[in-house]
């Protein structure tokens, strides 16, 4: 399941960075951007001044298919066309969205038009969001050259 990739890189980097266990630099350098990536947006959430509720702990945007969903409908603009193309139900999109949305504390998405987008630091985030889905795709490549 691609969330589990997601959820078992931040566990890795903990035991990593812990001196738990003694990774290849790649997988550990690509572990730290991630973690990096997503911590530059709790930051962010935590000291936005439009912050309408409580953000939660880092560990939960450590979930790959709510930064894919709210890439896509940063790109789609629609939530029924973020649907279509990731063969998800509309209800779940927008599910996905809601809770991306309550863990950071703040809309990510202006609602009401005709398009659905960013607000202006949801534009900064799906930069970041894109930027982690980068480096778990880099991460699948090169596991795959190293499969038997």
């Amino acid at each position: 399941m691609q969330d589990d990739l997601l959820r078992q890189l931040h566990a890795f980097s903990a035991v990593a960075e812990s001196g738990g266990i003694r990774p290849s630099s790649l997988v550990l350098a690509r572990a730290r951007r991630i973690r990096d990536e997503l911590a530059a947006v709790h930051a962010q959430a935590l000291d936005s001044c439009q912050r309408t509720g409580s953000v939660a702990a880092l560990s939960a945007l450590f979930n790959e298919r709510r930064l894919q969903l709210a890439v896509a409908l940063a790109l789609l603009g629609r939530m029924p066309d973020v649907a279509h193309l990731t063969d998800v139900s509309q209800p779940a999109v927008s599910q996905a969205i809601a809770r991306l949305e309550a863990d950071l504390g703040q809309p990510v998405f202006v609602r009401g038009g005709p398009r659905m987008e960013p607000t202006d630091i949801g534009s900064r985030w799906i930069i970041h969001f894109t930027r982690v889905l980068h480096e778990l795709q880099q991460l699948r490549q090169c596991a795959g050259a190293y499969r038997p």
